[in-house]
């Protein structure tokens, strides 16, 4: 690889150190005002003291590295665009950090690999010290039920949480919104779509604007979701999702009467009428359950919204994801029409749906 194409991929993978500062003034946020909880919070515990302390010395020490992060990029992608000049540049960058004191006089004239190494390992450790706010976090929000945290510290939680989901959301994927068909208008809307990761209503989520996201649930099963305390408190104080009994031994109960009191309230829904995870290219056949809620409530509208990428971003089974691209499309509202049947209004929005796919394609 050439010098200037070197010079530019480090430059953009430190750029992905500006996310990481934001991700962790978000934590940092979080760190301050745990520490405010101790004021306002009758019973507010040592833990939570200790919590904040944490995630305040964690995020300083972050900054510390952001800033010479920050720095680093801004000076390769300066160097990356006049690379033929590179050896006098190098000098001429050598004497002004030193005159500025930012490097000693025994260190210029470095291989640019050793520069961009170093460049690199300033990376890694911003990244480790944003990891260790994210577990801190978590063993937090974990260990809370066990600490009899005050139910308005934890309330007080919710929406610096959400933020934290939807900012970790879009630095892992890179996703972008497109809004072919719609926009982002505060109606009233049941969001249909494709279904290949737990993590798909999240970044359906967090696509949204943030006026959108406060009336919008996502339609989740409660067999999942209420296995842990963790993800418990995940759906239904951070997002305050329908949580739909898909294991149901008595056929007494409408299925769909959680969707519809959300809707009576006023709210939209995140639903997946695929009715479970599809791994696999394409579209599994529909449930009915689109088809009931559009004849039950016809004001809300129905969009189609295709997820690319993300089921190679978090694959069933995995653990970590993997750092990939995502586009989120919204097409155009859909209705049932009058003559229409259940089958054949199914086949529609399923292929109105594929047909957003085939925008990525």
């Amino acid at each position: 690889m050439s010098i200037d194409m070197q010079l530019q991929a480090t430059a953009s993978l430190l750029r992905r150190g500006d996310s990481l500062d934001r991700l962790s003034s978000g934590l940092t946020l979080l760190g301050a005002l745990l520490g405010l909880s101790q004021y306002v919070v009758p019973g507010a515990g040592a833990w939570s003291l200790i919590c904040s302390s944490g995630l305040l010395a964690l995020g300083l020490w972050q900054k510390y590295w952001a800033l010479r992060v920050a720095f680093d990029a801004d000076l390769f992608r300066h160097l990356a665009h006049r690379a033929e000049d590179l050896p006098l540049r190098t000098q001429a960058l050598d004497q002004a950090l030193t005159a500025l004191s930012l490097q000693p006089a025994d260190r210029g004239g470095r291989p640019w690999s050793e520069r961009i190494a170093g460049a690199l390992k300033l990376l890694r450790r911003q990244a480790l010290l944003v990891a260790a706010q994210l577990l801190l976090t978590l063993v937090f929000i974990l260990a809370g039920p066990w600490l009899a945290l005050p139910d308005k510290e934890l309330f007080m939680l919710e929406p610096v949480v959400a933020t934290l989901i939807t900012s970790a959301a879009r630095l892992l994927t890179g996703a972008r919104s497109l809004w072919l068909g719609c926009a982002p208008q505060p109606v009233q809307r049941i969001y249909f779509a494709n279904h290949s990761s737990h993590g798909d209503f999240v970044l359906l989520w967090a696509s949204l604007p943030p006026t959108l996201r406060r009336i919008t649930r996502p339609v989740a099963g409660a067999d999942y979701w209420l296995k842990s305390p963790l993800r418990r408190y995940i759906i239904n104080r951070v997002f305050n999702g329908v949580l739909i009994d898909r294991e149901r031994k008595e056929n007494t109960d409408n299925p769909l009467q959680p969707m519809l009191d959300a809707l009576e309230s006023g709210d939209s829904l995140i639903l997946f009428p695929e009715g479970t995870r599809n791994p696999e290219d394409g579209l599994l056949p529909f449930k009915s359950g689109l088809y009931h809620l559009a004849k039950q409530y016809p004001q809300a509208q129905l969009i189609p919204v295709w997820i690319a990428n993300l089921n190679r971003v978090m694959p069933k089974g995995r653990v970590l994801p993997l750092p990939l691209l995502c586009t989120i499309s919204f097409g155009a509202a859909l209705t049932v029409d009058e003559d229409e049947s259940k089958a054949q209004f199914l086949e529609r929005s399923r292929e109105a749906l594929l047909s957003l796919a085939g925008e990525h394609a």
